[in-house]
């Protein structure tokens, strides 16, 4: 007698056990980004109570965030191999300047991935350094 209601006891209890942990687990995973705490920027300052630029506001951080996942530039450290080898081209400001504006021929690098003064400054950064 005991042979047949494990048969039927244990299968019951493995479903109740498995849709207790599927109720967990949709519970955890349906958690809106908003509950997760988001890192605080950090900011370096002197003396003079002045912010210091960060790695990332300068140009070769604005690159290495922005480019040097798909390129290759020897003065960042970067090397993707997705666009073009900045180091072999050797480009000149105006024409990494118009290749931030309008992006890939391919469309592989989205226009305006950087803007203004950040796309300015990059594009000097590179021919500056591109190669050398």
């Amino acid at each position: 007698m005991w042979r047949r209601a494990g048969v039927f006891v244990i299968p019951v209890v493995a479903l109740i056990l498995a849709i207790g942990l599927g109720i967990v687990l949709g519970v955890r995973s349906s958690r809106t980004s908003n509950d997760i705490a988001s890192p605080t920027p950090i900011t370096t300052e002197t003396t003079d109570t002045t912010p210091t630029q960060t790695t990332a506001q300068t140009p070769k951080g604005l690159f290495n965030d922005t480019c040097a996942t798909c390129h290759t530039l020897a003065d960042s450290g970067a090397t993707g191999e997705i666009g073009p080898n900045l180091d072999e081209v050797h480009p000149s400001r105006q024409r990494v300047l118009d290749q931030i504006r309008t992006g890939g021929l391919s469309g592989t690098m989205p226009a305006n991935l950087l803007t203004g003064d950040d796309a300015a400054r990059v594009a000097a950064y590179v021919a500056r350094v591109a190669g050398k």
